[in-house]
């Protein structure tokens, strides 16, 4: 904050949280001449682990307090287990460090009874090749980048292309894994991207149970 402009710095302190030795700052509340200046502290990705992990986990702390008493439904995309498992992997942490870092999140959060939708696929090089041609390949190359050159992938020696497959391959099992041991309501739908209107039937099933049960408790 020291280093930024005395506008930069009002901006970051009016929109900012502070959280123990820092601010935190939502990337859509930044001014785009700030953007570039902020950009190498964000949170997910650059920070070492130990200042994200603390941070994340105050985050789910403060959301399970405000939320505790509610009946809404809340839907979030990974951040159980996709995002800790790859950000972990990233640094190279054992399946068993980074399930006993989930299990936290699950502890903080296990009151409000969540459930986890994982949609399984069986087989990943498909799944990516027809995710190259909706984002294209400058989506795919940083996906290599990324998964190759740090953590396990780098410590494996993966490099490439196939590098980054048996990368993504390893955190699917390490998800499957963790999730195995989470004592929570799970649906396990594999492929859902060959047949969607068959995987929405599956799921709307699967949730019209859910309510149904949670109706007959109140």
């Amino acid at each position: 904050i020291r280093a930024l402009a005395p506008a930069e710095q009002r901006q970051v302190l009016s929109e900012g949280q502070k959280k123990s030795d820092g601010y935190i700052i939502p990337l859509t509340k930044i001014s785009v001449s700030l953007f570039e200046k902020i950009l190498p502290y964000k949170i997910y990705g650059r920070l070492d682990w130990e200042t994200e992990s603390a941070v994340m986990l105050e985050h789910w702390q403060e959301f399970a307090g405000q939320w505790q008493w509610s009946d809404t439904v809340h839907i979030f995309d990974g951040c159980l287990l996709q995002n800790p498992v790859s950000e972990m992997m990233r640094f190279d942490y054992s399946v068993r460090e980074i399930g006993a870092y989930v299990r936290n999140i699950y502890n903080i959060i296990a009151r409000l009874n969540p459930v986890v939708i994982y949609l399984r696929s069986t087989d990943i090089k498909k799944l990516v090749e027809e995710t190259k041609k909706a984002r294209g390949t400058g989506w795919l190359d940083m996906m290599v980048e990324a998964f190759t050159s740090q953590g396990y992938g780098k410590r494996s020696g993966f490099t490439g292309y196939d590098g980054c497959l048996a990368c993504l391959q390893e955190q699917q099992r390490r998800e499957l894994t963790i999730l195995e041991s989470l004592p929570l309501k799970k649906l396990m739908i594999d492929d859902p991207y060959d047949n969607w209107a068959d995987a929405q039937a599956v799921l709307d099933a699967f949730l019209s149970s859910l309510f149904a049960t949670a109706g007959r408790r109140h």
